[in-house]
């Protein structure tokens, strides 16, 4: 199956997905199919997603998000290098990390709460771009946000979170550490000893890469 069938790109939101099939590529192939894809006229008028540092080290730049919530987990689909983030909390419109509690599920797929409106306590936010429900136990979630409100903000403690999605889903901001914003840096295990450091217990491990958020 080529490249460009598994991976899904939403330039509004700008998020790429995995969408389709089990094959897995080279973090290299996954960069030169998107800088191909963004040569073409029709995605001139974008940012450029992502930065070649080494054949096995890449960073998404200008925002660009890589969905590895449910419906997705792009990271299982890509082996052979190690990528991260960088500007999540300096560009115009951030990337945050919301830890809810009692939640009603998010769902995800087509006709989902995916790219939906989040609102804080019913002022929009900007779209839901990834989640990852009854994480870490039941009745919780992870999302990530991006928020797109002319003056970004952060989101407090005990906020109301909702989507208008399908779902809709639906929580509470974790009173500690409920939010969180910063870059990521998604380990390859096949890189993940040229990063320094070990994982923090935000890690979410695969059996070809692991996660963790940058602080």
């Amino acid at each position: 199956m080529a490249i460009q069938n598994d991976f899904t790109i939403y330039p509004k939101t700008k998020v790429i997905r995995h969408t389709s099939g089990t094959t897995v590529y080279s973090a290299v192939a996954f960069y030169s199919w998107l800088m191909d894809t963004f040569d073409e006229p029709g995605y001139l008028t974008y940012q450029t997603p992502i930065r070649f540092n080494t054949p096995t080290s890449f960073t998404m730049v200008n925002g660009w998000f890589l969905d590895n919530g449910e419906g997705s987990y792009i990271l299982k689909y890509l082996y052979g290098g190690g990528i991260d983030t960088s500007g999540y909390a300096t560009v115009a419109d951030p990337v945050y990390m919301l830890d809810l509690i009692s939640t009603t599920d998010f769902t995800t797929g087509a006709s989902s709460d995916w790219d939906a409106e989040v609102t804080d306590d019913a002022v929009a936010v900007g779209p839901l771009l990834s989640v990852i429900n009854d994480y870490p136990t039941a009745n919780r979630a992870r999302i990530w946000v991006r928020d797109t409100r002319a003056t970004p903000a952060t989101i407090g403690a005990s906020s109301a979170i909702a989507t208008t999605g399908a779902g809709p889903g639906a929580g509470t901001v974790a009173t500690t550490e409920g939010f969180r914003n910063g870059d990521e840096i998604y380990l390859n295990l096949f890189t993940i000893a040229s990063f320094a450091g070990t994982p923090n217990p935000q890690a979410h491990t695969f059996p070809h890469q692991t996660w963790r958020r940058a602080h």
